[in-house]
């Protein structure tokens, strides 16, 4: 299958489009689209408002699908000035594979394959969205949506606008950081924020995307555009960090900006994880 979206015609091209019921194949409100903005990501609206969101393109797969691995697909995309082009082909020609995106709105992948009994059966791949840390913005802006207990944080350097109601988000602490000696915190395993504030440069690696976000006061975060081969490229934020989330494994490692003091501050507190053990998480702080 190939999708291609062409930059001079037109940035906002559905890719896919849900059933009006799950009997009824008229249109549905629900439609996959490719939303060239900032950097081209892709978006499961509900009319004009998003749903939730796929991300960009990571160099190997959407950003925010970690279960998209190439181990039954192999996955292509390009990006130039003229067109955004994605393909995939299946490795082996004998497995079946469908996507889809139903009435309610959900986002799967199914195969066609030969359980243990020898019956032939379509089996899930994966599925999105799977927990509420998957709908648009749910923690609003530079808030994290953590999956374990689905709760909000804000990112370091930042509280909650009017806590416990998240859809206001995060404010900063400190107002000015602005070449205050101020610097970067990693997050790791996450899904980056929404793209459409943010610039990419692909020629560039992760040390020189720190100096270019740490000498523009209006840049509030960076990651690398593609995490093969350790890293390449850029993608600096903007503005608003919006609809961040943990996952358990598979993200993507981001660096927010936080002010000089705040930087101090969480690089002395001592390292902590979880432990368990009886059936209960425990911090663990040394």
């Amino acid at each position: 299958m190939k999708i291609v979206v062409d930059k001079k015609t037109g940035g906002n091209r559905s890719l896919l489009t849900a059933w009006k019921s799950a009997d009824d194949p008229g249109t549905g409100e629900y439609a996959v689209r490719l939303d060239m903005k900032g950097v081209p990501q892709a978006i499961v609206y509900k009319a004009s408002s998003p749903a939730w969101r796929f991300g960009p393109w990571n160099g190997v797969r959407w950003s925010g699908i970690p279960e998209m691995t190439p181990n039954i697909n192999s996955y292509n995309y390009y990006d130039n000035d003229e067109e955004v082009t994605m393909w995939y082909w299946t490795r082996d020609p004998s497995i079946y594979t469908v996507v889809m995106v139903n009435d309610s709105g959900a986002f799967s992948k199914i195969i066609w394959q030969q359980g243990n009994d020898g019956v032939m059966r379509w089996v899930g791949m994966w599925y999105f969205p799977n927990d509420d840390c998957d709908r648009y913005g749910h923690c609003g802006a530079f808030g994290v949506c953590h999956p374990r207990e689905i709760d909000c944080r804000c990112v370091p350097g930042f509280k909650p606008k009017s806590s416990p109601e998240w859809s206001q988000g995060c404010w900063r602490n400190e107002t000015e950081v602005c070449r205050n000696g101020e610097g970067f915190l990693k997050l790791e395993n996450m899904k980056i924020p929404n793209t459409e504030m943010a610039e990419m440069n692909t020629a560039i690696g992760l040390k020189e995307c720190e100096e270019l976000c740490l000498n523009n006061c209006s840049c509030t975060a960076y990651t690398s555009a593609n995490i093969t081969d350790g890293g390449m490229g850029c993608i600096a934020w903007y503005g608003e960090l919006i609809d961040m989330r943990e996952f358990t494994s598979g993200g993507q490692d981001i660096y927010i900006r936080v002010s000089a003091s705040d930087l101090g501050m969480f690089n002395s507190i001592p390292i902590c994880y979880e432990l368990l053990a009886f059936g209960e998480f425990f911090n663990i702080c040394g």
